[in-house]
C-alpha cells in the first residue's frame, strides 16, 4: 500500500510522467523506511521468542512455561518504557530502507526488461522470476543489517556500532552472513509468490 502511494507521489509531485527505474527504486525504499517502524515491534519479540530456552532443570516438561509473545511484550514495556519495543530500529530501518529499494526495485527492472524483448504484459512465469531474483538481490545486500539488528534485539546491552564490532571481533565477515542461505533460498519461493499475487491483485483492481 505504501509502495503504491509513494509511486502515486512521485508521479505527480516529481516526474509528472511514467515513473522511470529511478523513481520506483526511490518509492521501494520509501516504503521501507515506513514499514520499518511497524516491522521493529514484531521482529523483537519475534527475536526474543527464539533465543528462549527452557531450563534442563525442570523435573517435568510441563513444568516450565516460556513467555508467550504477549508476556514478551508487557514485560519488555516494564524494562524499558515504550520505546524498549523500537530497540534496533535503526537496523531494522537501514535494512528495510535499502531492502525496499532492491526488492521493488529487481521486480520492476526484470519485469521492464521481459515486457522490452517481446509483449506489453508480463506473463505469471516471468512476474515469479522477478519476485524470486528480487527476494534474494534483497537478502543478500542486506543481510548484515539484519544481522546486527537481531543481535542487538536479543542482547539490550550493546547499540548498532558495538553490536556490529563485537560480530566482526568474534566471527569476521562471517558473522554477518550467518543463515544468510537459508534466508535467500526461502525467500526467493516466498517473494515469488508474494509479488505474484501483487501483480494479479492489481490487474483484477484495473479490471474492476
Amino acid at each position: 500500500m505504501i509502495y503504491s502511494r509513494a509511486k502515486t507521489f512521485l508521479q505527480s509531485n516529481i516526474y509528472h510522467c511514467d515513473l522511470p527505474i529511478s523513481g520506483l527504486v526511490a518509492a521501494g525504499s520509501i516504503s521501507g523506511l515506513a514499514s520499518s517502524f511497524i516491522l521493529t515491534p514484531i521482529e523483537l519479540i519475534k527475536c526474543k521468542l527464539q533465543v528462549q530456552i527452557v531450563p534442563t532443570t525442570c523435573s517435568t516438561a510441563d513444568s516450565f512455561y516460556p513467555p508467550g509473545p504477549l508476556a514478551l511484550c508487557v514485560q519488555t514495556y516494564r524494562n524499558h518504557g515504550i520505546t524498549g519495543l523500537w530497540r534496533g530500529q535503526m537496523g531494522t530501518l537501514v535494512r528495510e530502507t535499502g531492502g525496499g529499494a532492491a526488492w521493488f526495485g529487481i521486480y520492476e527492472y526484470i519485469t521492464m526488461l521481459c515486457r522490452n524483448k517481446s509483449h506489453q504484459k508480463n506473463t505469471s512465469s516471468e512476474m515469479m522470476l522477478a519476485g524470486a531474483l528480487s527476494g534474494m538481490g534483497y537478502n543478500l545486500v542486506l543481510f548484515p543489517a539484519d544481522s546486527i539488528k537481531s543481535r542487538m534485539q536479543t542482547d539490550a546491552s550493546s547499540g548498532m556500532l558495538q553490536t556490529a564490532s563485537d560480530i566482526w571481533r568474534s566471527l569476521g565477515i562471517k558473522g554477518f552472513y550467518r543463515g544468510c542461505g537459508i534466508t535467500v533460498a526461502r525467500s526467493a519461493p516466498s517473494s515469488a509468490v508474494i509479488f505474484l499475487v501483487f501483480a494479479k491483485l492489481v490487474e483484477f483492481d484495473r479490471e474492476v
